[in-house]
């Protein structure tokens, strides 16, 4: 389960998997789902990769927000 419901959403409208999107920010798979899953952070270089690849105009803290 994702903690970052908007990233999710935005993940699933650009119409990419997060398999793809790991190979983009140059991460591994299994890491990115750690990553999605709360378990490690995302880096600032990592979150502006995926920002970008991803096209929104979100903002990264918006992308980024954790479920409590």
């Amino acid at each position: 389960m994702c903690v970052y419901p908007n990233l999710d959403k935005a993940i699933r409208e650009k119409g990419i998997s997060k398999k793809y999107l790991a190979e983009r920010v140059n991460i591994r798979y299994q890491t990115f789902i750690v990553k999605c899953n709360g378990k490690n952070d995302f880096t600032f270089d990592e979150t502006l990769c995926i920002k970008k690849e991803l096209g929104t105009n979100m903002m990264l803290e918006q992308l980024f927000e954790r479920t409590s």
